[in-house]
């Protein structure tokens, strides 16, 4: 669902197609939950899933175990982070 405070616009471009664009504010996003070794459920399957499109060698199980959080730390040594093994961005983290 788009919050009310979401903002739309109408553009013609040359083709004559009529678009219309959404833009959200990036507060209306949920913030992403702490996944940790023992979670289990779709949060985790979904960070499963963006780990295995980073070359992370994990099955998407929805369970949070040793294989997810190597591969989780793989993903934030690659990119400069502290490697923690959890999921859970803060301030000043790369992802």
């Amino acid at each position: 669902m788009i919050p009310a405070s979401a903002t739309t616009s109408t553009a013609c471009p040359p083709s004559g197609n009529i678009r219309t664009l959404v833009t959200v504010p990036r507060a209306a996003l949920p913030a992403w939950p702490l996944l940790q070794k023992g979670a289990t459920g779709n949060d985790v399957a979904g960070l499963q899933f963006l780990l295995r499109r980073h070359d992370g060698a994990v099955t998407a199980d929805a369970e949070f175990d040793v294989r997810t959080r190597n591969a989780v730390i793989a993903f934030q040594q690659g990119r400069g982070s502290r490697p923690t093994g959890s999921s859970n961005p803060r301030p000043g983290a790369s992802w």
